[in-house]
């Protein structure tokens, strides 16, 4: 959605610049584009670094629930 709105922003933006007419409001249109860009592409690398630690995370759960269950069931035995 945030792409979407760059690519929009950004052609109004340069439409105005060009025209000469709107250039103080193409020059704020073209601003907001760049901090826009810059807030989609941060997003995107937050989110994948938090997959990947959600992932990773999940997995080292699992091997220590196993573990768990294993040493849970060895006492049991032994009892």
């Amino acid at each position: 959605m945030l792409g979407t709105t760059c690519v929009v922003t950004g052609t109004v933006g340069a439409g105005l610049l060009a025209s000469g007419v709107g250039f103080m409001a193409g020059l704020v249109l073209e601003t907001i584009t760049g901090g826009a860009g810059l807030l989609d592409t941060a997003g995107v690398v937050v989110s994948r670094r938090c997959s990947a630690k959600a992932a990773k995370h999940k997995a080292v759960c699992v091997l220590a629930s196993a573990k768990l269950n294993t040493v849970h069931s060895h006492i049991s035995k032994a009892l």
